[in-house]
């Protein structure tokens, strides 16, 4: 792997971390659910896709800023639903491992 390909997942793995380090860090303080209504959220999210790509922190604070704030917070304690479990950090984790190895699960003679 290129040192520059590299640094960059070190740098992404920092952005998301701190997200969700906040996030299950506020959990205790938020609402189950965003007061925001259906046409504030479109409203956030009203643009034309780009025609070109964006830098990949621009996604991460716009995830941080738009997206964390009207998150139905299911993990939160106050929430009674369908008691969905808080996800286990290694849970989290996990995902992040088997996104980064990429496997192809059509393929699965190749390699486990």
């Amino acid at each position: 792997m290129s040192e520059t390909l590299e640094h960059e997942h070190r740098q992404l793995g920092q952005a998301v971390i701190e997200i969700i380090s906040e996030y299950v860090r506020g959990l205790d303080d938020v609402r189950v659910c965003s007061t925001a209504q259906p046409t504030d959220l479109h409203a956030l999210f009203d643009e034309p896709l780009p025609l070109d790509g964006v830098h990949a922190e621009s996604i991460i604070e716009t995830f941080r800023r738009d997206v964390i704030p009207h998150t139905m917070n299911i993990p939160s304690p106050r929430y009674y639903g369908l008691f969905n479990p808080t996800p286990l950090p290694i849970a989290v984790w996990a995902d992040a491992l088997a996104s980064a190895i990429n496997q192809n699960g059509a393929a699965w003679r190749n390699s486990p």
